[in-house]
């Protein structure tokens, strides 16, 4: 069964700002934590950041990724490949944040994520996920690639990564124009639990018309 026509790209779709609640299991178990009216937001990679991110992309080892390896040359735009500078010029940076309460109970807590997501031509509906943190040892390094079948109808599209010794198995799936889940299974060592979590998009403000010329 052919995917819907709105979605033909997975880029255009994500872009935005979200609404999400996330709720964690035990694996096979009762609920621990909880996650309501968390924010998050897909926004364009600056244009300033571009080059600093193709260099640090080009030193990470590149086993599954969709980026092609190069190498650039210090200071200067005119350095960058043109694919790899493509590939960063569509890139979305993901961030989220909100207040994790604990069915053990306690005050809420602040949690915050930072992700970059890739569409390498000519990929359409296919995402390479990466992290971004402060930690230069880590920052870019490649988490997972998420392709959406065209055959699947809604869209969905799976994933696994293992990172700081934790296992990662997740699945997308796409509901519709506004909304999206995620669910993680998540093992490391001395736990198993189960992530779920649901986007809505949040409706852009109305453009207020402009005035008329007199």
């Amino acid at each position: 069964m052919a995917q819907q026509r709105w979605f033909h790209s997975l880029r255009l779709f994500l872009t935005g700002t979200w609404q999400f609640q996330r709720t964690i299991f035990l694996k096979g178990g009762p609920q621990i934590a909880n996650l309501e009216n968390g924010r998050a937001t897909f926004t364009p990679l600056p244009v300033a950041d571009v080059e600093r991110y193709a260099d640090a992309l080009c030193s990470k080892p590149h086993g599954q990724s969709l980026v092609t390896p190069v190498m650039t040359g210090p200071d200067s735009f005119n350095s960058i490949p043109s694919g790899l500078w493509g590939t960063l010029r569509n890139a979305l940076v993901y961030h989220e944040q909100g207040k994790m309460t604990f069915s053990s109970g306690g005050s809420p807590v602040d949690i915050s994520g930072h992700y970059l997501y890739l569409f390498p031509p000519p990929f359409s509906t296919v995402a390479e996920v990466r992290v971004l943190c402060n930690d230069p040892a880590d920052n870019l390094d490649f988490l997972y690639k998420i392709p959406f079948p065209s055959d699947r109808d809604p869209p969905s599209g799976t994933a696994e990564y293992v990172f700081q010794n934790t296992r990662f198995k997740g699945v997308v799936e796409i509901e519709d124009p506004e909304w999206f889940s995620t669910e993680w299974e998540v093992e490391g060592p001395g736990s198993h639990s189960v992530v779920r979590t649901m986007y809505g998009k949040v409706p852009e403000p109305a453009r207020k018309p402009a005035n008329p010329k007199s």
